[in-house]
């Protein structure tokens, strides 16, 4: 069994939208990094809708299914 699949869901957690910096602590990635995926549009969360200049909010569940996903693609690692 996926070690992702017996841990608690982000929503029962954390709540079910994240800011930013929250989403940062779960992925475990700085700011800058995220700044750069998101300008390039790579960024594997979709936002959620902004009004002006509100901060970035994500939807914990697509913050889960990305987990899920990363989770279940093998790893390749440079060995030597």
């Amino acid at each position: 069994m996926n070690a992702y699949h017996r841990t608690p869901s982000i929503a029962d957690t954390l709540g079910h939208t994240l800011t930013l910096e929250e989403v940062l602590g779960v992925l475990k990635w700085s700011r800058t990094t995220a700044k750069r995926k998101m300008r390039a549009g790579t960024f594997p969360i979709p936002a959620l809708p902004r009004i002006g200049q509100e901060p970035y909010r994500f939807a914990a569940i697509q913050v889960d299914r990305y987990l899920a996903r990363a989770m279940d693609t093998p790893y390749m690692r440079r060995v030597g």
